[in-house]
């Protein structure tokens, strides 16, 4: 699948390689969506080839591209959260140390991608601290993370980053429509809003022409409640089964794009239905620029509380949010 938006930064990576320049640990961020884990692998296969190309691109015959190609590179080690959830353990990271007590097989390059980065704990975070104060040569550690903020300073202090941002809707909109081989105009004329990074915007175009955004759920419920059709607490109970981040970024959208529209400016990086819009004018007609500040502050905080406190319930943060959200309206 190619993927236009990530040969800019790539491009910036085969410079630094030609120049010897290339550091031993990046945290690679960005939105969800923009592919940040492909471009890893990618990366990864290039720089394991042993007969890579002078444009940066592997030959796909060499002993190390076959390798790569069945997942059984000795040079490559992937680390995902233990039993497919949860953290990333201590002793997951301590295999990574071991990982780099061998020379590479293949080439000069022994790599390790670690997705996502922020599901190390504290433990497992500091262990890495070793390996990346004192790196091996030809050791390339790759740290994929949507929130690089929520990494140890400790560990970003000693990475360089390196984000992927989300390209704008034309540039989505050209991608999807050779992607699925119709017509901007289709995309344009969606029943649902488009919204996310292009895989995500892909995949839900896949599963489901049909189906609500969580967007457009979410814009229409606080369209019923500005409107006193419901009450909060009972709106609330509506979002018991949706991931608690999954819905503070989309609420933050919801209102990002009501204070745009206030302004008089539109988002890039979506495409609103005609339904929607009409709804964001709503919004924008009703509320205050002040007020929806207020509401983009409590969704910040509210991540924040998720972060220090393991007691805290998804629930009545969302309860809180939307109870917020027509307080002195």
């Amino acid at each position: 699948m190619d993927l236009p938006w990530l040969n800019e930064p790539m491009e910036l990576l085969r410079q630094d390689t030609i120049e010897g320049r290339l550091a031993h640990a990046y945290i690679v961020s960005g939105p969800s969506g923009v592919g940040k884990t492909l471009f890893c692998q990618r990366l990864a296969k290039i720089l394991l080839c042993t007969n890579k190309s002078e444009a940066f691109s592997p030959c796909g015959s060499c002993v190390s591209c076959s390798t790569f190609e069945n997942e059984s590179n000795p040079d490559l080690l992937h680390i995902y959260p233990a039993n497919g959830g949860g953290n990333i353990n201590i002793d997951q990271i301590r295999a990574v140390n071991e990982f780099y007590s061998y020379k590479p097989h293949y080439g000069t390059y022994k790599i390790t991608l670690i997705v996502p980065a922020t599901s190390m704990n504290t433990n497992s975070a500091n262990a890495l601290l070793k390996i990346l104060e004192e790196p091996p040569r030809g050791a390339v550690i790759m740290l994929i993370a949507s929130s690089p903020g929520h990494l140890l300073p400790t560990i970003r202090s000693r990475c360089l980053n390196l984000r992927i941002p989300k390209p704008d809707w034309d540039a989505i909109s050209a991608w999807l429509s050779e992607e699925l081989s119709i017509s901007p105009s289709s995309l344009n004329n969606h029943t649902a809003t488009l919204y996310g990074g292009p895989l995500e915007i892909l995949k839900s175009i896949d599963s489901d022409n049909d189906q609500t955004s969580l967007f457009d759920a979410l814009l229409a419920d606080l369209v019923s409640l500005s409107n006193g059709t419901y009450y909060a607490v009972d709106i609330a109970k509506n979002y018991g089964g949706t991931e608690i981040k999954e819905f503070l970024d989309t609420f933050e959208l919801v209102v990002s794009i009501t204070l745009l529209a206030i302004f008089h400016h539109t988002a890039i990086n979506l495409k609103l239905c005609k339904t929607s819009f009409e709804k964001i004018v709503f919004l924008s007609e009703k509320y205050r620029k002040s007020k929806l500040f207020e509401i983009i502050d409590l969704i910040k905080t509210s991540r924040e509380l998720l972060l220090r406190s393991q007691g805290v319930r998804a629930h009545d943060i969302i309860e809180e949010i939307f109870i917020s959200f027509v307080a002195s309206e």
